[in-house]
């Protein structure tokens, strides 16, 4: 973390207010003048941290009992229930035990996941994700109380979103002043983005938080040589990499991160710091090995079969190829899984066009980024950067945490080819977060009593910038209530066009099935075809549809936006995608049109010119 408030120049700061605001200044005509205030028991509490967390856990609880389960989310506690029961990584080994297990603790309660003990030979270490989806959605929906579930497991996952969002709140404490740090903990609350992963049963979050908690102990260990904190490095390492095997970026990270802050401050390793490193490093060894039973640890990479290109290469060296390795072989084997899968041919959907083969764009995340986050988080950010590299903070601080979130946007924009969603780069949300510290900081000059009549006009000019950007980023939140999932800022079109630049878990994951439901309570006349993006049965929440084809066809369709371009081969999909305007929509993610005689005759016109 950056070095304590002790270390660097404050302003002075009022008694009544922490350094946030201080008392306006005299005119030059020596009048007096007077700003309006908030009262102090709201000051305070918007300075805290709890008013925050409250409207997040409020916002995220609130929204995740309107979405059903995404298409990631069955398989995710399905196999986090069976890890529980049997403690065997087997099932969905492409993802870490820990978060799982965690997220479903409330199974354990439910002896209708006891089934899961057993499961086909098929299903175990499988490199099919669609056999492992389809298993799962059967064993979810199968439990008559699978949305009580659902809701009971997400709240975990809410919970764990706060926790990180309190800690970052202390850490930025100890660096700034606590108006600056409340206000990135209300950057953190009201962002579309965290809140929308914040409520699901997915790991991103939580290997976003793991990551950043490694780093800052890394800094301070680094900062202050105390061993608590290569205790707090080892097992912050160790929850990363059970988490995501994304965190496997970390370790190179975290070794750059020493070797460059050394450097910068022209000192050499003590023998105390290679001891607390070492020790760390064997810490989160340990617990990996524990987490998958200390089986297969120490077998050398060519005593298996593993069938991703990258681990075959590894395999074939002379030398690391024959050396036992200090991980369990089932780590290695979810590893392969991660890597096998990563391969071209995923089909993606880029700027509104669909690649079967897959591709991959140096670009993608650039374009998810000014699209997906609102426009005023981006300011706050780019102003923050830009303070930071004219000298705002110092260069050893920057070089450090700047390492962490060039490696991972770099891997995912021009190494790895799965392109299919903002969350995959959410690791570098905590450290936007300290950008945009810097420029919240900086801002609070605007509450400093002004030395003449000039620096009060622009101070309040400052402080009249300041509040309308709070207000329009509080109000960016509100309006996409409860559909986080979907969120698109002005320049991308909002939630009603952005779906024509990019789809799949950056708007439409299979949440909106409960919405649908309730448009057909609205209308219960309009039977209709539903042609729906997920894994969840939409008849589990109580979706009609005709089957799909039958003649005569009903009025109206109900598409999830991914599927119009998935299934665009059909000419219904393709009319209705390029030609027709959708009469309504469920939630944000499913468009309802009506199939009227004109969108039937062009789609016979269509259905004749192909070959």
């Amino acid at each position: 973390m950056p070095a304590n408030r002790s270390d660097r120049p404050t302003a002075p700061r009022s008694a009544d207010d922490g350094g946030s605001t201080a008392a306006a200044a005299a005119p030059a005509d020596g009048g007096t003048a007077r700003r309006p205030r908030l009262p102090p028991w709201l000051g305070r509490a918007c300075r805290g941290p709890w008013l925050p967390l409250a409207v997040f856990v409020i916002l995220a609880a609130a929204s995740m009992a309107r979405k059903s389960a995404t298409y990631d989310e069955p398989i995710l506690l399905v196999s986090g229930a069976r890890y529980l029961r049997t403690f065997d990584p087997a099932l969905n080994a492409e993802n870490p035990p820990l978060l799982k297990a965690f997220y479903a603790l409330p199974t354990l309660f439910r002896s209708h996941y006891d089934t899961t003990r057993d499961i086909d030979a098929g299903l175990r270490w499988s490199y099919s994700m669609g056999d492992e989806f389809a298993y799962a959605s059967r064993v979810l929906f199968s439990d008559p109380s699978h949305r009580g579930l659902l809701w009971s497991c997400r709240l975990l996952a809410v919970a764990l979103a706060a926790a990180f969002g309190l800690a970052l709140y202390h850490l930025c404490r100890q660096r700034w002043q606590p108006a600056t740090a409340a206000g990135v903990l209300w950057l953190y609350a009201l962002c579309p983005n965290l809140l929308a992963h914040s409520r699901l049963l997915t790991p991103d979050v939580g290997c976003m938080a793991f990551m950043f908690l490694a780093v800052v102990a890394l800094w301070r260990l680094l900062h202050d040589g105390r061993s608590r904190h290569a205790l707090g490095l080892g097992l912050a390492v160790a929850a990363a990499l059970l988490t995501k095997f994304t965190a496997v970026l970390l370790v190179p990270c975290l070794a750059a991160q020493v070797v460059l802050l050394l450097a910068c401050r022209r000192r050499r390793p003590s023998r105390r710091l290679c001891l607390q490193l070492a020790g760390a490093a064997l810490l989160a060894l340990v617990v990996v090995q524990a987490a998958y039973g200390f089986r297969g640890l120490g077998r050398p990479l060519q005593a298996a079969r593993y069938h991703s290109p990258l681990v075959q290469r590894l395999q074939a060296l002379p030398i690391l190829g024959a050396l036992p390795l200090p991980l369990p072989e089932a780590y290695l084997r979810g590893f392969d899984i991660v890597a096998f899968n990563n391969q071209p041919g995923l089909p993606n959907i880029f700027l509104g066009r669909l690649y079967p083969a897959g591709g991959r764009w140096w670009y993608y995340y650039l374009v998810a980024l000014a699209a997906k986050t609102p426009i005023p988080w981006l300011i706050a950010v780019l102003a923050g950067l830009a303070l930071c590299l004219r000298g705002r903070v110092r260069r050893d601080e920057l070089a450090f945490f700047a390492v962490v979130p060039v490696v991972v946007f770099l891997n995912f924009s021009v190494v790895a080819y799965r392109q299919l969603g903002l969350r995959y780069i959410l690791p570098l949300w905590p450290f936007l977060l300290l950008a945009a510290a810097v420029a919240i900081d900086a801002a609070g000059a605007f509450w400093r009593p002004p030395a003449s009549l000039e620096a009060a006009t622009r101070a309040a000019r400052g402080r009249a910038l300041c509040f309308a950007g709070a207000a329009w980023y509080a109000l960016s939140c509100l309006a996409i209530t409860p559909d986080y999932l979907s969120y698109y800022n002005a320049w991308a079109g909002g939630p009603t066009r952005g779906w024509r630049l990019l789809v799949e878990s950056n708007l439409d994951w299979g949440q909106d099935l409960p919405a649908l439901a309730a448009w057909q309570r609205r209308h219960p006349d309009v039977p209709m075809y539903v042609l729906y993006y997920g894994t969840a049965p939409p008849e589990a929440y109580g979706v009609r549809q005709q089957p799909w084809g039958t003649l005569p066809p009903p009025p109206a369709i109900a598409i999830s936006a991914t599927n119009l371009f998935m299934a665009q081969d059909a000419p219904l999909v393709r009319v209705l995608r390029d030609r027709v305007e959708p009469m309504d929509r469920a939630g944000r993610s499913i468009l309802i049109y009506a199939l009227t005689p004109a969108v039937l005759d062009a789609v016979v016109a269509e259905a004749a010119r192909q070959p």
